[in-house]
């Protein structure tokens, strides 16, 4: 039985009006826990700003007058709406990846995280710069109108932003459904089962990331990535749209899956406990598509001993107008100099194929109750706010009575990310001492007999040439031309280019986030960690 309290969030938000809020909060300091000094408020029209002990209290107060809206925070989810848990109402709450996207507050108001529709850090379009110091709290009452300044351009420019995106795509909550939604308009595809999702999602293998040496490697090295990798592949590949399919003992012209034992040389992965892949298996049963199948056994990287299994579906097709349409509005962007609509094509052009892996057994659905108005089973206590005297449930989406969850088909997005595993390897194949590579780029010596090209869809594109390459493991690395980084990476810590380069030569660095991470119902925790080469 589901308690009164589940009531599902309005869906008829086209026309309310888009407001955007930011809080400005003590400087972040590893240990001190920020609190909120200043919030600002932009409606489109005009800007509101508190300040003082009493600035939340007293947004609360001008929100109250305003007609009901959808209020955006960049990465609010995360942050701001943790200081405001109480302005939430009674009933359900959406929560993806412990991130707050979306809740009803009093008046009507609606709050959501920009962050799940524009994943970019604000700067990325616009922000004006300001020495954080003057924000500490012995001095930013002497700074307080350049502090508002500050304030009001990053809600401004949130609501240019935001607004540009429902202009475009209209109230999606996320990129990834608008991206869904606009592929949809073009191409038709199959649902699967869940039976059909359980079957074909053993040949889901997300991209590949591997260092094939370590340390610190000295001579010249080349970057190269490809032009947009996964639309590529939607337009110039086929992939598996049908319903109907059946299964054979050897490969044939409508074959999209195999089932093969024999010799790996490097070509197919294997999931490793942790859940990372692997491509260091020798030998054994793998589960790969055609894509990887014909380029692995054209380039010798594996030696079949048996074919279990194929599957083959006779109705096949491509997303070419899907990817056409929005990488020539890309293209358009990028030469008008229209850099938000240049972002936002790119980011719906990169996050339909893994919506189509999308896993609804996953989903779950949350209500924010009262302490004295428990919730009776299926549903699961989160966390207690004895604070504000409310709880937070949460439950399966299927569990809920009227509520339809579906798969898409996860064997279009197995398709298309072996497809793009089959570029990674041929170009890991053709490239001369190979020393990294990750998903749609490779630092090698050299890269020959493949497509080159700054423009062509799919092509490989030179990136830059180096002297010194730092590798500290896998997300981990520093490219130099001399003293200068030409490309680097790091993944769970931020360090710097001559950071890396220490981990490399043996030094263990104790990094340590001075921003804290913000948890539903649990204390503020302060990340550590100590990096060291793997």
């Amino acid at each position: 039985m589901i308690h009164s309290s589940y009531r599902p969030l309005p869906s008829n938000l086209k026309n309310r009006p888009i407001y955007t809020l930011d809080m400005e909060t003590d400087p972040f300091l590893r240990g001190r826990v920020p609190v909120p000094f200043a919030v600002g408020l932009y409606t489109g029209e005009e800007f509101h700003a508190t300040w003082g002990k009493r600035s939340i209290e007293k947004m609360h107060t001008i929100l109250t007058d305003l007609p009901p809206g959808i209020i955006y925070a960049h990465n609010g989810g995360k942050f701001d709406w943790h200081f405001v848990i109480d302005w939430i109402e009674e009933g359900h709450v959406e929560i993806i990846g412990g991130r707050i996207v979306r809740a009803k507050i009093f008046g009507g108001h609606e709050i959501r995280d920009s962050f799940s529709i524009y994943p970019q850090p604000l700067k990325r379009y616009n922000k004006i710069d300001i020495d954080i110091a003057k924000m500490d709290r012995e001095v930013r009452d002497k700074y307080k109108e350049e502090i508002l300044v500050y304030l009001k351009g990053d809600c401004v420019y949130l609501h240019e932003i935001v607004k540009a995106f429902h202009q475009e795509f209209g109230p999606k909550l996320t990129i990834g459904s608008a991206s869904m939604s606009q592929l949809q308009k073009m191409h038709d595809y199959y649902k699967m089962t869940d039976f059909e999702d359980t079957l074909f999602r053993h040949f889901f293998f997300g991209g590949r990331c591997e260092r094939f040496e370590k340390g610190i490697l000295r001579g010249r090295f080349e970057v190269y990535d490809v032009n947009s990798m996964y639309p590529s592949v939607m337009k110039n590949y086929e992939h598996p749209i049908g319903s109907n399919f059946n299964e054979t003992k050897s490969v044939n012209r409508d074959t999209c899956f195999v089932v093969a034992e024999g010799e790996n040389l490097g070509a197919f992965p294997i999931k490793t406990e942790s859940g990372d892949l692997s491509f260091e298996q020798s030998y054994g049963v793998f589960h790969v598509t055609i894509h990887e199948w014909k380029t692995a056994l054209e380039l010798g990287a594996f030696i079949p001993h048996k074919i279990w299994s194929c599957y083959n579906f006779r109705e096949r097709g491509t997303f070419a107008d899907f990817v056409d349409k929005f990488y020539g509005l890309r293209v358009t962007a990028k030469k008008s100099k229209d850099d938000l609509r240049y972002q936002f094509y790119k980011l719906i052009l990169n996050s339909a194929y893994g919506k189509f892996a999308q896993n609804p057994d996953y989903f779950r659905e949350y209500v924010w109750v009262k302490a004295n108005q428990p919730m009776q089973e299926p549903w699961e206590l989160e966390m207690i706010y004895e604070e504000f005297g409310y709880m937070l449930w949460s439950t399966k989406a299927a569990h809920i009575k009227g509520k339809y969850t579906s798969y898409y088909n996860v064997a279009i997005a197995s398709s298309i990310t072996g497809a793009a595993r089959s570029i990674l390897l041929e170009g890991l194949k053709k490239a001369k001492r190979p020393l990294y590579c990750d998903t749609d780029s490779i630092v090698c010596e050299s890269l020959k007999g493949v497509e080159i090209s700054d423009t062509v869809l799919g092509a490989w594109k030179y990136e830059g040439c180096g002297t010194e390459m730092a590798i500290g493991g896998k997300k981990m690395y520093a490219l130099f031309d001399g003293e200068t980084c030409i490309k680097q990476a790091t993944k769970g810590c931020l360090l710097t280019p001559e950071e890396i380069r220490d981990v490399c030569n043996g030094k263990v660095i104790e990094w340590q986030n001075q921003a804290p991470t913000m948890r539903l119902g649990k204390d503020t925790r302060f990340l550590k960690r100590n990096i060291k080469m793997t």
